[in-house]
């Protein structure tokens, strides 16, 4: 097992990098997201939630780069025993605000019990080992294995549970049928792309602990950033959807109707039509100006 970080330089400097680019990304998007598209005030809640987790988890990564590098010249350990805790306990914070998002979005199609109680496993899991954090590393590797193993069996749970859900719905409207299948597709992006880069982080704790360090410091913004692409392709598309619904469908018709049970029926005149030998007759009626209010309109397409 990879558990010496001596000479790990450029994994820090990797994951700094990482990290200012993929939340620049993130603060980016966020920003054109919420100029762009109304969304419910829960979702804002959601947005600005997961930029002050991924700012100061991105703070931190810097953090303990400077203190790294400069302060310390490279002399002492490159993780410092405050910082490793409070990592775990910021990125697995993030991905349980993210996998809390899905929870709520879809709740009302189906309430995933078990996506919610091992959601609820990440955040305490955190704060027990920020109060008791361990002093080896090698004390460390149990628990991010079952903090990753949880993770990304959440992952896959949310987005296995919610395409099945969708599946099952069937609906006449071609609109209908395609968000259910952008919806499915959304879910099961954000899902396995999350449980595959939990999993490569977990796999490159064994073999290369430098990507794993790397891997593990921009997990949260992948998180955010895959729910944030995939949220403004559903906005975008679906937009684009409904102006060619708009332009390709025929203009509505407003036709007027008449009530006989709330009309005068005071025949005024006949109406003769001729055709060949047979001659038919209607009757017309007329309406008082007090029930001018009695005429509806319909849209008929």
């Amino acid at each position: 097992m990879a558990k010496d970080l001596s000479g790990c330089s450029g994994a820090l400097l990797a994951a700094s990098w990482l990290n200012v680019m993929l939340y620049t990304s993130q603060l980016a998007l966020s920003i054109y997201y919420l100029s762009h598209f109304t969304t419910a005030a829960r979702l804002h809640y959601w947005i600005w939630a997961s930029l002050f987790l991924d700012g100061a988890c991105s703070v931190v990564v810097m953090a303990n780069l400077y203190t790294y590098l400069i302060i310390n010249d490279g002399s002492l350990y490159p993780m410092s025993m405050w910082m490793l805790p409070t990592l775990v306990l910021l990125t697995y914070t993030s991905a349980s605000v993210a996998q809390a998002f899905f929870c709520y979005r879809y709740w009302t199609m189906w309430v995933p019990h078990d996506s919610l109680l091992l959601t609820s496993l990440n955040t305490p899991r955190s704060v027990v080992f920020v109060l008791h954090p361990t002093h080896s590393i090698s004390t460390t590797v149990p628990f991010t294995i079952a903090s990753s193993a949880i993770c990304a069996a959440t992952d896959l749970t949310i987005a296995g549970c919610l395409a099945w859900t969708l599946s099952r719905i069937q609906s006449p409207y071609a609109v209908t049928r395609n968000l259910l299948r952008r919806v499915t597709i959304h879910a099961l992006t954000c899902g396995f792309t999350t449980a595959f880069c939990t999993t490569l982080m977990s796999i490159f704790m064994f073999t290369a602990w430098n990507a794993f360090y790397t891997i593990f410091t921009i997990l949260g913004r992948i998180y955010s950033l895959t729910i944030l692409f995939n949220l403004i392709l559903l906005k975008v598309t679906s937009q684009s959807d409904q102006a060619c619904a708009d332009i390709c469908s025929e203009p509505a018709i407003l036709s007027p109707i008449y009530f006989k049970h709330n009309v005068n029926t005071t025949p005024t005149e006949r109406r003769s039509f001729s055709s060949g030998s047979e001659t038919v007759r209607y009757p017309t009626y007329s309406r008082s100006r007090h029930q001018a209010s009695d005429r509806c309109s319909i849209h008929t397409v």
